[in-house]
């Protein structure tokens, strides 16, 4: 699927990143690193999953801070 260079959809890709950083962030590292194994080479699994997990960390402080009544930046509200 294609989409035109200024859309904000989230794409197949996108997903996927944000598919390892949730699972790293949970601490499902080996599912993460199987995933990233596709990705990345293999000397280079163990930091790329922890810099995942660590990202997907910052991601969910966030989520929960949005949550909580902190307002969203202004270009990430209204997502189609």
């Amino acid at each position: 699927m294609r989409h035109a260079v200024t859309c904000r959809c989230v794409g197949a890709d996108e997903a996927v990143i944000a598919q390892v950083l949730s699972l790293a962030a949970r601490g499902e590292r080996e599912d993460a690193m199987l995933i990233l194994s596709l990705l990345v080479a293999g000397d280079r699994l163990l930091p790329a999953v922890h810099i995942a997990q660590q990202a997907g960390l910052v991601v969910l402080r966030l989520s929960t801070r949005w949550r909580c009544g902190a307002s969203a930046p202004a270009d990430t509200r209204h997502l189609h």
